[in-house]
């Protein structure tokens, strides 16, 4: 199966760490994988498998007006799509998968969208909620990490086709290094608490 996973970038964040372990993992089971970015392919804090190919689309639309750079975007992203033969296209976060699902109307592509936030605390501008109200019911699924996320997106978005698939985690967890040295930042008798 050709799979797109689309992303805004692969910039730190737990989502980002996702798409870049199912990439690897999907690649493994030899399906073709192709993530497609906004931001350039050489900013990524994540490894991905030598079998997962990266295309970073819209940076040179940057100075477009908005509705400008929107458009581009989804045209190239539907040029990425429909040159990689895409079956499915993945998009994770909102605003991502509004775009997915954006570039795949008419074509033979389906679009699931890959939400990893409670959406009940999302902030979104007025446009971003209406059009997820929208356009999230066109997609071929909504996949989100809760029960309880489940139950907002079938509430507010009555026509979303909605599954819960938990967040994964790898055991062992991966050892590396701390970006910043907790003594740098707090008093050796300080009680520091780390969250991940």
């Amino acid at each position: 199966m050709n799979i797109v996973l689309h992303i805004h970038s692969l910039r730190g964040g737990g989502a980002e760490r996702a798409v870049s372990q199912l990439a690897g993992d999907l690649a493994a089971l030899g399906h073709r994988l192709l993530i497609v970015t906004f931001e350039e392919a050489s900013d990524s804090d994540y490894p991905l498998d030598d079998r997962v190919d990266r295309v970073a689309i819209g940076p040179q639309c940057l100075g477009s007006r908005r509705l400008i750079r929107v458009l581009r975007r989804i045209t190239q992203l539907r040029a990425k799509i429909t040159e990689f033969d895409a079956d499915v296209v993945l998009g994770f976060m909102t605003t991502s998968s509004l775009y997915a699902i954006a570039a795949s109307i008419g074509l033979a592509t389906n679009a699931v969208c890959c939400e990893r936030v409670a959406p009940a605390e999302q902030e979104l501008s007025g446009a971003a909620a209406w059009l997820r109200r929208r356009v999230f019911p066109l997609a071929a699924g909504v996949v989100c990490q809760t029960e309880s996320a489940a139950r907002w997106y079938r509430s507010h978005i009555r026509r979303a086709r909605v599954t819960v698939i938990p967040n994964s985690v790898r055991v062992p967890l991966e050892s590396r290094n701390p970006i910043i040295c907790p003594a740098a930042v707090v008093d050796d008798d300080a009680i520091l608490i780390l969250a991940v």
